[in-house]
């Protein structure tokens, strides 16, 4: 996500409401707060997740991670 005084984020949206949307910064692992309206760009480069990462996991350490992934940010 690129914003209109030309700051760059890579991250994914955490949440969004009406006047701004939340991300968190993988690469400074911290949450940003941005305004709607100071939003100029916003690109899907698709997973954080570096590519052939799951190549060498068995099935089941491969069902393993997609259930851990699958649980993340769910209030017990």
């Amino acid at each position: 996500m690129t914003t209109k005084d030309g700051e760059e984020y890579q991250s994914y949206q955490v949440r969004e409401t009406k006047d701004e949307r939340v991300l968190r910064d993988v690469l400074q692992n911290k949450e940003v707060r941005l305004r709607r309206d100071t939003i100029q760009d916003k690109r899907q480069n698709g997973s954080v997740m570096p590519s052939g990462l799951a190549d060498a996991l068995t099935r089941n350490e491969f069902r393993d991670l997609v259930r851990c992934l699958s649980e993340l940010g769910r209030t017990k």
